[in-house]
């Protein structure tokens, strides 16, 4: 079973709202900011900012609550991202990409290691955060490291967690 995602989001006024479905939100939303798709909706009106999401075990299940929250009028997306996120902050779940940026490691790698954490449970071990990053450090340095990677990448994970379960 695939997962998936819906999510809102809003221009930097909060005016415009795009509702959007998708098996991978960090590539969909980054996709949103660099604009991948210029002609596209988001693009044109600056949509850029995650203010919602929920997510499902079966992408069949989103593509259901999309459809759901289209039909559904501007008003009720509203209570629902202020019932949620009553200060209209980007969600934190972006967090991890900017992680990913500051720590230096590979992208593709570190969403492996993210996903299998966030998906099946296992926990990541410094060793495996070692193996994304693109500049090897001295072992006694790769310790500090790998100790600071794994408590941010846990404290985003649970954040991620807690909206798939909330």
């Amino acid at each position: 079973m695939k997962p998936g995602f819906i999510y809102i989001l809003a221009n930097k006024n909060n005016t415009t709202l795009y509702v959007g479905v998708t098996s991978n939100l960090l590539q969909r939303i980054e996709r949103h900011k660099s604009k991948f798709y210029p002609k596209s909706f988001s693009a044109r009106y600056n949509t850029n900012k995650l203010v919602y999401y929920e997510a499902f075990q079966d992408i069949g299940a989103a593509i259901a609550r999309e459809k759901q929250l289209k039909a559904g009028s501007r008003a009720k997306k509203i209570a629902l991202i202020e019932k949620e996120n009553p200060d209209w902050q980007e969600q934190k779940v972006l967090a991890l990409g900017k992680l990913c940026d500051e720590e230096n490691s590979d992208k593709a790698q570190f969403k492996a290691l993210i996903d299998t954490y966030i998906y099946s449970g296992q926990e990541p071990i410094k060793d495996d955060v070692f193996k994304c990053l693109d500049n090897r450090p001295s072992i006694l340095k790769a310790r500090e490291i790998g100790e600071r990677i794994l408590s941010k990448m846990k404290e985003y994970v649970q954040v991620f967690i807690e909206g798939m379960t909330g």
